[in-house]
């Protein structure tokens, strides 16, 4: 919430110095802050069908929701790391989890803007307040804008 107070604040003082392409470069940028890991994973991810008890508890709909997904597992503590990408919309599921399927799963935007929270007890899951789970997201987010950075990189 304080990054986009601060984001819309940058862009209005851009705006008034008279120097509008700037304020819609940074409008653009704020807007689309997750936009360049959906690419990199709408482009070289898999396809996959959403877990049907996720879905529902997102509200993504019934059944069967196609996505295209990266997921990685850190060597040492055993955490997995997954951003999916719903191809149709603006929609994001990144899920932070140890092996017994304990963490968060999140909902979120292109933009970054978290929408729900799920907390996942190995098999069990329920909505939880955002701000419960308001710097793991955010670390999350941090965790696969660097892939991004890295694959870049190497091309």
């Amino acid at each position: 919430m304080k990054q986009s107070i601060l984001a819309v604040s940058v862009v209005v003082m851009v705006a008034i110095a008279g120097k509008p392409e700037l304020a819609q470069a940074q409008a653009e940028k704020s807007a689309d802050e997750l936009g360049p890991v959906a690419e990199w994973v709408l482009k070289d991810g898999l396809d996959k069908t959403l877990d049907d008890a996720v879905t529902l508890r997102l509200g993504l709909g019934d059944t069967g929701v196609g996505i295209r997904h990266k997921g990685y597992r850190t060597t040492g503590d055993d955490m997995r790391h997954a951003f999916a990408v719903i191809p149709k919309g603006n929609t994001i599921v990144m899920s932070h989890t140890d092996a017994d399927n304990n963490g968060y799963i999140w909902r979120t935007t292109r933009a970054g803007v978290l929408l729900m929270t799920l907390k996942r007890d190995g098999t069990a899951m329920k909505v939880i307040p955002n701000s419960q789970s308001a710097a793991a997201f955010e670390a999350e987010k941090k965790y696969f804008l660097s892939k991004v950075a890295v694959t870049a990189a190497k091309q």
